[in-house]
């Protein structure tokens, strides 16, 4: 009767009425701490380094929350009405999300003039395909508005592919962008984050993303009316 995360999988059941093992039980569990949970927790430490630095981009997302929410607790229902906060995330995981991915040809195949045999490994980086200047002019500055849909529309459909495409796109890219604008939306009306004078966070590349090792930052509690 709960609706934990190990209480749905522990009572979901398949056209059969069969349930899962234990371990299979564990390996989604497992699945979700590591894709589900240490990468929103750094996609969100970016975005409050990120907000900080820009004052303007904060406001208008306090604004946007002001109109869409008000002081009462976000829901699912806002998320819709946050788009500032979206393109925020959207701009933090082109600059700081998935380094490499690996894939193998099932087939021999073409790709820009070079022939790849069947059973082939290959190895290629959305963190350097979305920092290609052709894509997104002055690609290492942080600019949400690459997001506003009169700029998206002039991009290739598969311009951006944090979460994969296609087949093999991870299914948990809504789920994501959901936990990570409200939680945004929840903290930014309250505090204040500023990064501490001459800090930059230092990052290392992991499997998922580009982790920040630490983040140093000022909070402030804002005034409320």
């Amino acid at each position: 009767s709960r609706s934990d995360l190990l209480s749905l999988l522990l009572s979901a059941r398949d056209d059969t009425g069969v349930g899962m093992t234990d371990e299979e039980v564990r390996d989604e569990l497992a699945t979700m701490l590591f894709a589900g949970s240490e990468t929103t927790a750094s996609t969100l430490a970016w975005a409050m380094y990120h907000i900080g630095q820009r004052p303007d981009v904060e406001e208008e997302i306090l604004t946007e929350i002001g109109k869409a929410v008000g002081s009462r607790p976000v829901t699912f229902a806002d998320v819709r009405s946050l788009p500032a906060i979206t393109r925020v995330l959207d701009e933090v995981i082109r600059l700081h999300g998935v380094t490499t991915l690996m894939r193998r040809s099932v087939e021999p195949v073409v790709i820009g003039g070079y022939e790849i045999p069947a059973e082939t490994e290959v190895l290629f980086s959305p963190y350097a395909m979305h920092r290609d200047p052709e894509l997104y002019p002055d690609p290492d500055r942080f600019d949400p508005d690459r997001w506003l849909p009169e700029h998206m529309a002039v991009r290739p459909r598969h311009h951006v592919v944090p979460f994969g495409a296609g087949s093999r796109k991870c299914i948990g890219d809504k789920f994501a962008w959901l936990e990570a604008t409200i939680f945004l939306a929840t903290i930014l009306p309250r505090w204040k984050l500023r990064s501490v004078p001459g800090s930059k966070p230092p990052a290392e590349a992991v499997a998922s993303m580009a982790y920040p090792i630490r983040v140093p930052m000022v909070v402030h509690r804002r005034e409320t009316g």
